[in-house]
């Protein structure tokens, strides 16, 4: 994943068109796709060079499918990954699920295929220092609203929010973004934490957390 970020600048002086619209689905075609793990991984959609996503912070795109012989389209929401001022390009990370229609769809996809998409669809709004701290819970692939949010403040030197995200996973190797989520942390200790926590420990190395989230934990 840092590999694929760092291949494109996010960000020009030049004023950016925006290529989501919030009426009509319209398509995005796959640039590339890379394994994150052993049922996650990124794909990397193309926008045009003076093109930025338009999504805001808090908000979410929806992506429709007809899958296989479903009469209707399958629809379902997504956060991307991808700064939010990325320009000719956003990442989306993906979970398959063995009964997850959309999800096998989108990993069955390859380069040159398209994805149709509509948004915004907005959430809550986000302005800096609104919060004095921000807690976060994710499990699984929903860590991406959360990574939304603390790219946003982590990236804003005038933000001073502080965060912590509690981050339960079945294994080790089920957490998904953990690189990017330690260089956040060490870049930022005084500003972000993250405490990550499993079902079982699959080492005695293990420094994290064990079991379900609580409010112990």
């Amino acid at each position: 994943y840092s590999y694929m970020r760092s291949k494109y600048p996010h960000v020009t002086e030049e004023p950016a068109r925006l290529a989501l619209n919030s009426r009509k689905f319209k398509p995005f075609t796959l640039q590339d796709k890379v394994p994150i793990n052993h049922d996650t991984s990124m794909f990397r959609f193309a926008l045009d060079p003076d093109e930025e996503l338009g999504l805001y912070v808090t908000s979410c795109f929806v992506a429709k499918a007809r899958v296989g012989d479903d009469e209707k389209p399958i629809v379902r929401a997504y956060t991307p990954v991808s700064p939010q001022y990325a320009r000719g390009y956003f990442d989306m990370v993906v979970k398959k699920y063995d009964d997850g229609k959309m999800s096998s769809h989108i990993h069955g996809l390859e380069p040159g295929d398209v994805l149709h998409i509509k948004g915004p669809i907005h959430k809550l709004v986000y302005n800096a220092n609104d919060f004095k701290e921000i807690g976060m819970v994710a499990g699984g692939s929903g860590i991406t609203p959360m990574l939304q949010l603390l790219q946003h403040v982590l990236d804003d030197p005038k933000d001073k929010t502080k965060l912590t995200l509690m981050y339960a996973n079945k294994s080790e190797d089920d957490i998904i973004l953990r690189s990017l989520l330690d260089s956040y942390a060490e870049k930022y200790p005084k500003q972000f934490r993250v405490v990550y926590t499993v079902d079982k420990a699959s080492t005695p190395d293990w420094k994290g957390e064990v079991g379900y989230v609580t409010k112990d934990m």
